[in-house]
């Protein structure tokens, strides 16, 4: 692990030699969580980009193709991007405030840390519902507005609902590996950085009684 090193050093060390404070172990700590906050980060363009080229794309598509039929499922499309875009917003916020070095580094780190994965639970759940529901209002907007077509009998309804939990299962996977894969993993590291370093610490203190003796 990326801590084993500094975890040596402190088993390693004799009485009179110069020894890393505190602070400057703390120093590290930031510098070892820029990695997975800037990768965060550069997910968090990427994805608010993708928002807006393709709800914007969707959104337009609908209104133009049959604006008395599809101009609910347009406002709908322009709601989520907008939402999303503000969700984004405050995620690159909080990734921006867990840089700063003049920050009281440890337990503002682990506070930030912590909002950060509320935030990733949210956006988890948010990603799960909202094919299912987006699946729905389609649905309704075809059953409502279009003509007869297909036939609207007992096996249409069905078939409908079987699709719906079939997406509502298939979303919950896919956003399970895409929440992971952009996000889940870095706030694992930050996590296991954190943990690393408190026991770190918590060496040094029990090694310092045991020097000063000698």
């Amino acid at each position: 692990m990326e801590l084993d090193n500094f975890k040596n050093t402190w088993k390693e060390m004799v009485p009179g030699e110069k020894k890393i404070s505190k602070e400057e172990l703390l120093l590290m700590l930031q510098q070892k969580s820029q990695r997975p906050i800037a990768r965060m980060k550069r997910n968090i363009y990427w994805e608010a980009g993708a928002v807006i080229v393709l709800y914007s794309l969707a959104a337009l598509m609908n209104y133009f193709l049959n604006p008395m039929f599809f101009a609910e499922m347009s406002i709908m499309l322009l709601v989520i991007g907008v939402l999303g875009l503000y969700y984004y917003y405050r995620k690159l916020k909080l990734l921006k405030e867990m840089e700063c070095v003049q920050c009281e580094v440890k337990s503002n780190l682990n506070r930030q840390v912590t909002l950060l994965e509320k935030y990733i639970r949210f956006y988890f759940f948010a990603g799960t519902v909202l094919a299912p529901l987006v699946y729905l209002v389609s649905g309704y907007l075809i059953i409502n507005k279009l003509p007869v077509y297909p036939p609207r009998d007992a096996s249409f309804y069905i078939l409908f609902a079987v699709f719906g939990i079939i997406l509502t299962g298939l979303s919950y996977y896919l956003n399970k590996w895409y929440v992971a894969k952009l996000y889940g993993q870095h706030v694992a590291q930050l996590r296991n950085l954190l943990s690393q370093f408190d026991e770190v610490i918590a060496s040094r203190c029990h090694l310092t009684p045991k020097m000063t003796s000698d």
